[in-house]
């Protein structure tokens, strides 16, 4: 088995400053099928840049998993012709009526749009999610997921004895981790259940926006048990044992593949 780490990256303005957010996706390679975890911004080809360097095209992913519906975590969904797609129904599914709901409402309106479906939110949060939210909206397209005959939902069919499927909602409404159980040390892919290695076993908040805060943690802490190699959504893979990150790669198990670098 091969795993493979990298990164795309995204610009997000903060008010008067930009900042440089990079994206995990991770390749597991088995018996001559292929994986993909995660696929990037959606509008940006990125993810089949890097897969280029690597020496793959966007057709020969057999396998797409997503761990949560957020637009840049499924983005490069649709290059994946050839590929099965796994991913939540109840996330896509909120997701989806949530950006309808946004689209649809006047601009004054977005704050109560938001409301409905984050009720936790305060006013002062709604507001500072309402540019996010509008965003996400104009990126939104009901088949950006994948072609209808490419979904499988992970609530009902999980045919894969050797990755397990762990639910850990909070920063969505429904999100899944990947546990890699036949590598030769375990991997748990972690998406935004766990977006970067400062967080681990702290139960704390990384994220300002999260569906359900109390879900969040409560996920977080089912994390902090995990024994192994963690694969962050926004950070490097890193060792719980001796919280440094993977520095040094074998032809069995391989991460660190930055954008426009590979490591093969």
């Amino acid at each position: 088995m091969d795993i493979t780490h990298f990164f795309t990256y995204v610009q997000q303005n903060l008010g008067s400053e930009s900042q440089f957010i990079q994206i995990s996706s991770t390749l597991i390679q088995i018996n001559q099928v292929n994986f993909l975890i995660d696929t990037g911004l959606q509008g940006r080809t990125d993810i089949i840049y890097v897969l280029n360097k690597i020496r793959l095209s966007a057709l020969d992913i057999h396998y797409v998993l997503n761990t949560h519906i957020h637009p840049d975590h499924y983005g490069g969904n649709r290059y994946f012709q050839n590929a099965e797609i796994y991913l939540s129904e109840e996330d896509y599914l909120f997701q989806r009526d949530f950006l309808h709901a946004i689209a649809q409402a006047d601009l004054g309106q977005t704050e109560d749009a938001i409301k409905r479906f984050y009720p936790q939110f305060n006013p002062k949060q709604c507001l500072y999610f309402s540019r996010i939210a509008r965003e996400m909206a104009n990126l939104w397209e009901n088949d950006g997921i994948g072609n209808a005959e490419q979904i499988h939902y992970i609530e009902e069919d999980w045919p894969f004895d050797f990755i397990e499927a762990m639910a850990t909602p909070g920063h969505s409404f429904q999100h899944y981790c990947f546990k890699i159980l036949a590598a030769k040390n375990p991997f748990l892919v972690t998406g935004d259940a766990l977006s970067t290695k400062s967080a681990f076993q702290l139960n704390q908040l990384d994220f300002p926006y999260c569906y359900d805060a109390k879900a969040y943690l409560e996920s977080q802490q089912q994390i902090g048990k995990f024994q192994g190699i963690i694969i962050p959504g926004h950070d490097y893979p890193f060792d719980t044992k001796t919280r440094q990150y993977i520095d040094n790669y074998t032809t069995e198990e391989r991460s660190g593949v930055e954008f426009g670098d590979s490591e093969t």
